[in-house]
């Protein structure tokens, strides 16, 4: 569909909208779903992460929300349902939408866990047209009778795959069976992996894919990056990466909730604008953090998976992957909080020489092409530093910098009286200028090309000989804060420090294909427990580790214990050497 002729299959106001935003083109997936031909079929609709896939949805609902439709004094609920994974692209669909109907005049609610019920139900007995939430949550407010259903005519998953991922299969079929059967059922999803395409085949009809790009295609306004670096080096590597971009915005991605407190605390102290989001902070704090990062108060995010998925913040210039996140799909969600409308970004992973193998295989999986560079010295950052402070004093930008008559007049009094290359160099001394020091990072001795390592350590026969249980013990070491030994590889490890959770050990690992999304899935579904009731996932060789909060940990070791068809090989256990799990009373 050209998109000169998107006029006549949008409503005037939507045009009207779009225009008041500033949008003078629609992305691919967006001019896709405009097809007449997709009237009235229900649409399952791909397109890589940043190509306006919300705003897309929106113009799928704008029939269904049309004033003829919605006029009805006994409409009892929502015409509209919009479920998706978590608060944060909760409220971004809310924010989108609520620009793109405003002079329709709906009321958008967004219901999501971590908030108050008390609250979501005053706003949701005012008659919302649109609710967009969480499964969860949503599910507790059809149950509670707070959402009357019999008036919604469209339901819309947004990140289903991602959904699937963290365990809630059964909240979306309870909500999906809970709703009138000849309503429109569309799925935005990343990929339609066996179990997103069986819950389409389920609860679709007549419907039809939608591609805003082929499927495996990947965002070409990112450019992938990747930096070797020694597990010691990797503070003082981030440093660097965000001081050759000192005016542009990054979101450091970090693997747990501890890592992002342990790197927010040491950026701030050096000297970096820095704010936090993790998955415990409360809803109104993770809010403010997410507007204050907008706003461009604060050029650094440090963040966990929760802001992989779904934040649209166009400013954001750089990604930084403190180390490999366990898969594909995260590697791709992650960096696409960068290269958004068009506009270019870099994705920068920090990897020690041993992961190499592991992001090779990411990026494989994931179809994207990759440079390694090296991080950029500490003599090149403070030669750009002086170019810019050169470019500042030489070439005023704004009328602020311009002098004026008095230091006019002292200026030409110094220049007169003393030597300009003394007095210049006497002035830079005073300028009260705050500048972080660079530092100094060593490079490992590791060859690397872009398709992936040639590696070529010194310790190679040493470490092939010690083969696959060293390597095991090396892991579980890292995991468990121990020093390794050869002598006692695969012995008992000591239980995951988070005393909050219990260690469990998990017979696959990465030699076996395993992966941070199919673990998390796997023990999921195998223990009956949800995502966020996960902590610390470490992949090893062979295999896994996974913490489990204490709350529901007992629980869970029964249940992981049966048998199961679907994975007959991987077991799941407490693992020994772990303090003993009891039951929550």
């Amino acid at each position: 569909m050209d998109s000169s002729l998107y006029d006549s299959a949008l409503s005037a106001d939507l045009r009207a909208a779009i225009e008041r935003k500033g949008y003078d083109i629609l992305t691919p997936i967006q001019l896709a779903v405009l097809d007449p031909k997709l009237t009235d079929r229900d649409l399952r609709i791909t397109s890589v992460t940043g190509s306006g896939k919300t705003l897309a949805i929106g113009f799928v609902l704008q029939a269904t929300l049309e004033p003829s439709r919605n006029s009805s004094v006994e409409c009892s609920g929502p015409r509209v349902l919009i479920i998706v994974p978590t608060r944060e692209l909760a409220q971004q669909v809310k924010t989108e939408l609520s620009w793109l109907f405003e002079k329709r005049a709906l009321r958008i609610e967004a219901v999501t866990g971590g908030t108050s019920v008390r609250d979501e139900r005053r706003a949701l007995a005012r008659g919302p047209t649109i609710v967009v939430g969480t499964p969860g949550r949503l599910l507790d407010h059809l149950r509670r009778g707070a959402i009357v259903t019999d008036q919604v005519a469209t339901v819309v998953l947004d990140e289903a795959d991602r959904m699937l991922d963290m365990g809630f299969q059964e909240d979306l079929g309870a909500i999906l069976e809970s709703l009138p059967k000849d309503r429109h059922t569309h799925m935005a999803s990343a990929t339609f992996c066996n179990e997103v395409g069986r819950l389409a085949d389920r609860h679709q009809r007549n419907a039809v894919h939608v591609q805003g790009t082929p499927l495996g295609e990947v965002n070409a306004d990112i450019d992938h990056v990747v930096h070797l670096v020694n597990s010691g080096d990797k503070f003082d590597a981030i440093v660097n990466l965000l001081l050759a971009s000192p005016d542009e915005q990054s979101i450091i991605f970090a693997r747990t909730r501890v890592d992002v407190t342990t790197m927010t605390r040491e950026l701030a102290k050096a000297g970096f604008a820095v704010i936090s989001l993790s998955g415990e902070m409360e809803q109104p704090a993770r809010d403010r953090a997410l507007a204050t990062f907008r706003s461009g108060s604060f050029k650094v995010l440090v963040a966990t998976d929760v802001a992989a998925r779904g934040l649209d913040i166009q400013g954001v210039r750089q990604i930084i992957h403190l180390d490999p996140p366990g898969d594909s799909d995260s590697y791709v969600h992650r960096s696409g909080r960068t290269g958004r409308a068009g506009l270019k970004g870099t994705s920068r992973v920090l990897v020690v020489p041993a992961g190499m193998s592991h992001v090779k295989m990411l990026m494989r999986r994931a179809g994207i092409n990759f440079r390694v560079m090296p991080i950029p010295t500490a003599e090149s950052l403070l030669a750009a530093q002086d170019d810019r402070l050169f470019s500042e004093l030489s070439n005023p930008v704004n009328a602020n910098s311009l002098p004026g008559k008095n230091h006019s007049a002292l200026a030409q009094r110094l220049c007169a009286e003393c030597d300009s290359v003394e007095l210049v160099t006497r002035l830079l001394a005073r300028i009260n200028r705050v500048e972080i020091a660079p530092r100094h990072v060593t490079s490992p001795c590791i060859e690397v090309s872009s398709s992936g390592p040639n590696r070529k350590f010194a310790e190679s026969n040493k470490r092939k000989a010690k083969g696959a249980p060293f390597r095991e013990a090396h892991w579980r070491a890292s995991l468990t804060g121990t020093k390794p030994n050869a002598d006692t590889a695969g012995a008992n490890a000591r239980p995951a420090r988070n005393e909050n959770y219990g260690a469990f050990h998990v017979t696959w690992g990465e030699d076996q294909g395993a992966d941070a999304r199919r673990l998390l899935a796997i023990v999921c579904r195998r223990g009956r427990i949800r995502s966020n009731d996960v902590g610390e996932i470490r992949i090893g060789p062979t295999s896994s580790v996974i913490e489990v909060r204490t709350q529901v940990a007992a629980a869970f070791a029964k249940a992981a214990q049966a048998p199961d068809r679907r994975d007959p090989r991987v077991h799941i256990a407490p693992l020994r050497g772990a303090r003993t799990l009891r039951a929550q009373s």
